[in-house]
């Protein structure tokens, strides 16, 4: 194995190391990493017969500070010494600098106490703004659905029914991201289409109105059309449940049973995709699937992850049990 400086052809395998790594939304493309790399003061890579295994980088002034922002090794060479051989060769033996970092996952505090780092009680932060993060993220979300034909297909034929609240979501959407970031050739197919909208004076009558106008713009698809102003009236009816009306789509939307799913896209007027996220998007684009208890059950959650072959279909998933 060799440790090195990355080279700016080295930028688009480094890109995929951390796209495969749970750091896709993070990295918005392989041109804004080299912007990173570049600003950083060192970037550093580990290559395993010709394949770049790791990454590493960190800002320094050379002389009092340094903070280390990335170290990232992918899964099959983890456990190998390779993410501390990383650290060691940003860090090296200069005592005078004092080194800080983020260890925000589980797993991260051991790994980087081995290496001297301890728990500080002085240091602060001022986090990225949480808002330019999720537009950001929207923005990733609403090219990948401009460039697939299917579901921008279904986006019309349902703005054609002058809804004035609205939106395509769950597993049209969560695949779509899902599909993109595990860089799949053959992309699940659109078939199920959940539309979901929010009319309190319409009759419960109205969805099947509507599934059937849709079903005759695009028969070639399944579709599923739920007024969340009416969702109360299923829960009593089908689950002998007493549930609260709910109040707005957004509202509706966010009860959905896995937080990366509560994620719906709607087409305006002017042909601008907006998104509805009431959770945000960080699970989504994180590749991460947790239970959301506001509404469906432990069991439901673990019936659906089982159901729908999250492991199975997307391999790089994180599952978290409930």
């Amino acid at each position: 194995m060799q440790i090195r400086s990355v080279a700016a052809s080295d930028v688009e395998a480094v890109y995929r190391l951390l796209s495969a790594n749970g750091w896709a939304h993070r990295i918005a493309d392989a041109e804004y990493l080299g912007q990173l790399i570049s600003a950083s003061h060192t970037s550093v890579i580990a290559v395993a017969n010709g394949e770049v295994v790791g990454f590493a980088r960190a800002i320094i002034d050379g002389l009092s500070n340094g903070y280390l922002s990335m170290v990232v090794v992918a899964e099959p060479f983890r456990r190998r010494g390779i993410g501390q051989a990383l650290v060691q060769h940003i860090v090296g033996s200069e005592t005078s600098i004092t080194w800080v970092l983020r260890a925000g996952r589980p797993e991260a505090a051991e790994f980087f106490a081995k290496l001297g780092f301890r728990t500080s009680s002085v240091a602060m932060e001022r986090s990225r703004g949480q808002q330019r993060q999720q537009m950001h993220l929207e923005r990733r979300l609403t090219a990948m659905v401009a460039a697939s034909d299917p579901l921008m297909a279904a986006l019309h034929a349902v703005r054609s029914l002058q809804l004035q609240s609205w939106c395509i979501g769950a597993g049209a959407v969560r695949s779509l991201v899902w599909d993109t970031l595990h860089g799949f050739d053959d992309r699940s197919p659109v078939e199920d289409m959940d539309v979901v909208y929010f009319d309190a004076k319409a009759s419960p009558e109205h969805d099947a109105h509507l599934e059937e106008q849709l079903r005759s713009a695009m028969p070639n698809l399944c579709w599923e059309v739920t007024n969340q102003a009416g969702v109360h009236r299923w829960f009593a009816d089908a689950l002998g449940q007493v549930v609260a009306p709910l109040a707005s789509l957004e509202e509706g939307v966010a009860t959905w049973p896995e937080f990366a799913t509560c994620v719906g896209v709607y087409l305006n007027g002017d042909g601008t995709l907006g998104v509805v996220a009431p959770h945000g998007l960080d699970d989504l684009f994180g590749l991460r699937v947790r239970h959301n208890p506001q509404r469906a059950s432990a069991a439901t959650y673990r019936e659906r992850v089982q159901a729908k072959r999250f492991a199975e279909r997307w391999p790089r998933l994180s599952i978290e049990a409930a």
